[in-house]
C-alpha cells in the first residue's frame, strides 16, 4: 500500500489505476487498487509466490547478476530475439481469465539449467544471453498487460499510477505510455525502496491531518546542493594537478560539441536526484549512435 501511495498521491490524478509490482514484502509482491481522491481501494493483490520481481531475479541470476542489477539485464533485451527462448518462458507463467496470473518459480531454475549456457559474472554475453533477456522482457509485458486490460475494461479507468521496483522497467512503461490503454500515466521515479518509505510518510501525515498537497510532482531535484560557485571552484582548485580547468560562458554549447566529437561528459548541476534514475543533474552524457558508447561507459564507471 506504501507503494501505492507513494505514486497516486504525487500524480496529480483524482482519479486512476494504480499498479503497484515488486519482488515481495508482507507476503505480497503487488497490488492493483483504484485511487480516487485521497483513498485507494485494493481490487487485488498479488501473492509473494507470484512475484514478477523475483521471476526477473531467479532469471538473472543464472546469466552472472544478481539483486539490483535488474535494469543491467534489461538492457540487453532489444539485442536479442524474444522467440528463442518464448516457448521455455512461457512455462513460467500462466495468464488467468479474471485478469489474474501466476508465477511458477520453481521452474525457471531447472529449466534454465538444462537449455542455456550459464554466465559466469564477468563472461562475455553470448546471442544467446541477449535472446534470455528479450524472451523475460516479452513474458513481463505480457503479464502486465494483461492484468491492465482486463481491469481498464472492468473500471473504465484510463489513467495508471506504477510503483514497486519492477515499475523501474523503462522499457515496459514505454510500452504502456504508447499503448493508447491509458490517457496519462504518472510512475513514481523513486519506484524501488525508497520510495515505499515515501508512500509510509505520506500515509502517516494525511493519518495525523497533514495532507500534501494534491499536485503533480514536478521534479525530483531533493538530493544535496552541488554548492555555490565558490565552494565548486575551490575544490576544482584542489585537485588541479588531475585536471585541465576552463570557463566556458556557453557550457551547453560546448558539452554538445565535445559530444558530437565523441567525449563523455559528466554533468553536474543543482542539486541531485530523489531515486536511482539519472534525470539530468547527475548524469553521464555521451552521443547514443556508435553502440560501442554502452561499454566504452560501463568500462569507465568500472574503472
Amino acid at each position: 500500500m506504501s507503494h501505492a501511495v507513494s505514486s497516486f498521491f504525487m500524480s496529480g490524478f483524482e482519479r486512476s489505476l494504480v499498479l503497484s509490482i515488486d519482488g515481495g514484502g508482507d507476503f505480497l509482491s503487488g497490488l492493483l487498487a483504484v485511487g480516487s481522491s485521497t483513498e485507494i481501494e485494493p481490487l487485488v493483490a498479488f501473492p509473494e509466490n507470484d512475484s514478477l520481481g523475483l521471476l526477473y531475479l531467479e532469471t538473472i541470476r543464472f546469466l552472472g547478476y544478481g539483486a539490483f542489477d535488474e535494469y543491467k539485464f534489461m538492457g540487453l533485451a532489444p539485442y536479442g530475439n524474444p522467440a528463442s527462448y518464448r516457448a521455455i518462458f512461457q512455462q513460467f507463467y500462466e495468464l488467468l481469465d479474471d485478469g489474474g496470473y501466476r508465477v511458477y518459480l520453481d521452474r525457471v531454475g531447472p529449466t534454465l539449467l538444462s537449455n542455456i549456457q550459464i554466465r559466469q559474472k564477468g563472461m562475455p554475453f553470448t546471442q544467446q544471453h541477449k535472446d534470455v533477456s528479450a524472451s523475460l522482457q516479452e513474458a513481463l509485458e505480457r503479464i502486465v498487460f494483461h492484468v491492465l486490460r482486463y481491469y481498464t475494461k472492468v473500471t473504465g479507468i484510463e489513467r495508471l499510477c506504477l510503483a514497486g521496483g519492477v515499475a523501474h522497467n523503462c522499457t515496459l512503461n514505454g510500452k504502456l505510455l504508447y499503448s493508447g490503454m491509458f490517457e496519462d500515466i504518472f510512475v513514481q521515479p523513486a519506484a524501488h525502496d525508497a520510495g515505499y518509505a515515501l508512500g509510509a510518510a505520506l500515509m502517516a501525515s494525511h493519518d495525523l491531518g497533514h495532507p500534501a498537497p494534491r499536485e503533480r510532482l514536478q521534479n525530483v531535484y531533493w538530493g544535496p546542493h552541488l554548492g555555490s560557485e565558490g565552494s565548486v571552484e575551490e575544490e576544482l582548485v584542489a585537485w588541479g594537478q588531475h585536471l585541465d580547468i576552463e570557463r566556458s560562458d556557453d557550457v551547453t554549447g560546448k558539452a554538445a560539441e565535445w559530444i558530437a566529437h565523441g567525449a563523455v561528459i559528466a554533468w553536474v548541476q543543482g542539486r541531485s536526484e530523489f531515486g536511482p534514475r539519472a534525470l539530468g543533474n547527475r548524469s553521464i552524457l555521451a552521443d547514443p549512435r556508435p553502440a560501442s558508447n554502452k561499454d566504452r561507459i560501463n568500462t569507465m564507471v568500472r574503472t
